[in-house]
């Protein structure tokens, strides 16, 4: 999309855009998020941006639509962004993006049913625990509860939460991450634990957009079953 600078109104800011994208995205609306994230490449190509400070920005951009694009069950160009990725990463001013291919090549493979692999390219894209792409925690995770791995998957869980909100954690939910908490600590036999996470996610999605009920019925109904097991007080609804 292209503005004419005499009539048409200013563009938003980089950061603003991105924001947008990853609020659609948390929103359920995947491919909305993709088409955003993918249009800010062409439109900020014309901006004074060279070397280094250009390719960290490429690659932040076309990680995050490589995301939108998986959520959206649209694996066509993710080994092409991969690929890219990778060459682009050690242009990069920032060591994270050397990483980031990784994170992609990880979607590609949970999206043809390969998680154990998936599993080492997430590991491979973890730049810090609690200061990367918080969503890269996210995806290990599932990858690893999908390979019957619960506590490792908790291991990977519960830095993400203690990572600066205004850094990786805007790149996904703290619900998010509690509801796959909640997962993997039941999955791992610690109900206590499961409890209070799955209390967080009933608690936080109590008005929730309808996309999101059925996660947030599929919580309370495990919720109620682990506090009568354990004998503990029920829940408000």
């Amino acid at each position: 999309m292209e503005y004419d600078s005499v009539t048409s109104p200013p563009r938003p800011p980089y950061n603003a855009s991105l924001i947008r994208g990853a609020v659609l995205l948390e929103m359920g609306h995947a491919r909305e998020a993709a088409a955003l994230f993918d249009s800010l490449a062409t439109f900020y190509a014309r901006d004074r941006l060279v070397g280094g400070r250009y390719a960290r920005y490429l690659c932040w951009t076309l990680t995050h639509r490589a995301s939108a694009l998986a959520a959206a069950g649209d694996t066509t160009v993710l080994q092409r962004l991969a690929d890219s990725l990778e060459v682009l990463g050690p242009q990069s001013s920032y060591g994270r993006d050397r990483r980031l291919h990784h994170h992609v090549r990880g979607l590609l493979l949970l999206a043809r049913g390969r998680p154990g692999e998936a599993a080492v390219e997430f590991r491979e894209a973890v730049f810090s625990p609690t200061y990367g792409y918080t969503r890269t925690n996210l995806e290990l995770a599932r990858a690893l509860m999908i390979i019957g791995r619960p506590r490792d998957a908790v291991a990977v869980l519960q830095p993400a939460l203690r990572g600066p909100l205004d850094a990786s954690n805007l790149y996904v939910t703290h619900t998010e991450l509690h509801e796959m908490l909640a997962r993997a600590f039941e999955a791992a036999g610690e109900g206590d634990s499961a409890v209070a996470h799955y209390r967080w996610v009933v608690h936080a999605w109590r008005r929730a957009d309808p996309e999101f009920q059925p996660r947030r019925d599929f919580a309370q109904r495990r919720l109620a079953a682990l506090e009568a097991r354990l004998g503990l007080a029920r829940s408000d609804p």
